[in-house]
């Protein structure tokens, strides 16, 4: 166990260097070498060996970083809103400050979330990449009391992943130096979610091996309005 915690400390502490160098480097394995070189890990220039040991810390795949750093920054996102002086009442008061709390988080690291961003986007990191988003939506979900264990438990995932991307999108591109437009956009977003009403799913479609439709296509095909109070009434 301790060689695991020991392991882990040592990436976190590699990634949180590496980041110092990725707006240069982009997510690179140079940023990594750079990150050695700064923290003294070797005492002379790195050999072809030394930089095949770097890699294999992250087991040869550049997308291990990045999966680390979404680990942290779901855990600095959970330990902010544990410590807040007085929890939200409401559950979209919550996941907005869940939100909040980690793109705070981001802010030192803006330009490297971005160039995440882009890594992920491409074609064969599409499915790591959901799995990360799904993560994120599944934990601010829990944290602001679902419990849910029919299909809702996937909508609302579904629809939360909407709202977060476009806000992070927003972030992204917003210059200003708080989260006040940010925030508003934020808070536009979720009102826009009482457009989003309860989705109906038939039995049939699931269960049927001739349906081709796919999770998404169902849950667009079946969507009816209703008022965001009642989308969330049950968490109240």
């Amino acid at each position: 166990m301790r060689s695991e915690d020991n392991l882990k400390k040592f990436k976190n502490k590699l990634l949180l260097s590496m980041l110092n160098h990725i707006p240069f480097d982009r997510w690179s394995w140079q940023a990594l070498y750079r990150s050695a070189e700064d923290l003294k890990l070797f005492k002379k220039d790195l050999t072809i060996q030394d930089k095949e040991r770097l890699r294999a810390v992250f087991d040869h795949d550049l997308v291990q970083p990045i999966e680390l750093l979404n680990d942290l920054l779901d855990q600095s996102m959970k330990s902010k809103y544990s410590k807040q002086k007085k929890e939200p009442n409401k559950i979209p008061e919550k996941i907005k400050a869940l939100i909040l709390f980690r793109l705070q988080e981001c802010k030192n690291f803006k330009e490297s979330i971005r160039l995440s961003l882009t890594q992920m986007s491409l074609p064969y990191n599409s499915k790591r990449s959901i799995k990360m988003l799904y993560k994120t939506c599944d934990d601010i979900w829990r944290i602001a009391g679902d419990t849910s264990t029919d299909f809702s438990f996937y909508t609302k995932r579904f629809i939360l992943s909407g709202v977060y991307t476009s806000t992070l999108m927003f972030w992204i591109n917003d210059e200003s130096n708080d989260l006040k437009e940010t925030e508003n956009f934020l808070e536009r977003r979720l009102y826009d979610v009482s457009k989003i009403g309860k989705v109906k799913l038939s039995t049939m479609e699931i269960l049927s091996s001739k349906s081709k439709l796919n999770f998404k296509d169902v849950i667009l095909r079946n969507i009816k309005y209703r008022p965001l109070s009642n989308f969330f009434k049950n968490f109240r």
